[in-house]
């Protein structure tokens, strides 16, 4: 046997089971609870994308599907359950918001889909320092169009807020700072390119301080 899966109960981390397959990384598998013939099938497809806990696999019963992806690692969520014990920085903070980005506009333009769910809960860090956004194959299924792509970038605006909490104060904080705050607070009509060029210029000021 080459290849098997070993269920979790409870569930823990929101992962149903762990996928082991001979001479390949372990997978994750999520299970969402909706009958297997109102799917249409043609929505799903693999997914390759450094900043995306990339979907291998979809499995459909009648009355549930089954996501197969890869590893991921620990989320904003249970990053932000650490503080004041451990708090992102400012430079963290947009370097998070960046690769979050960097992730939906493949979302977006290459899947052709909207998140419709983006917040701290599904945004993981890696051993390595990746960030990956999590849940996609359930994306796929609900995705709400143009409607909700406006959505995911608002959420990355939130998220920016979350994450900075009370350091947001601009008395309180340098030049660096400042311009964080603004992206958080960014006009409702932003595109995700234009966050992606005011982003890279608080981090490019940062390292030439």
């Amino acid at each position: 046997m080459d290849r098997f899966f070993i269920g979790l109960e409870p569930i823990y981390s929101g992962i149903n089971a762990v996928e082991f397959t001979a001479n390949s990384p372990v997978g994750y598998v999520t299970k969402l609870g909706m009958a297997g013939d109102m799917v249409p099938i043609d929505c799903f497809m693999e997914t390759s994308h450094p900043n995306l806990v990339n979907l291998r696999e979809v499995f459909v019963t009648e009355n549930s599907l089954f996501f197969v992806y890869e590893k991921w690692g620990i989320s904003l969520k249970e990053i932000l359950l650490l503080s004041p014990v451990f708090q992102l920085g400012e430079v963290e903070v947009a370097t998070i918001c960046r690769e979050v980005l960097k992730g939906l506009r493949y979302i977006h333009k290459t899947i052709g889909i909207s998140h419709g769910s983006l917040s701290e809960s599904n945004i993981h860090i890696m051993e390595d320092g990746d960030v990956k956004i999590a849940n996609i194959g359930k994306s796929m299924v609900t995705n709400s169009g143009p409607k909700g792509m406006s959505r995911d970038i608002k959420d990355v605006c939130k998220l920016a807020r979350l994450l900075l909490g009370s350091s947001d104060a601009p008395a309180t904080r340098g030049t660096v700072g400042v311009l964080a705050s603004d992206f958080a607070h960014a006009p409702s009509d932003v595109t995700i390119d234009e966050l992606l060029q005011a982003v890279g210029v608080y981090v490019q000021r940062t390292f030439s301080v």
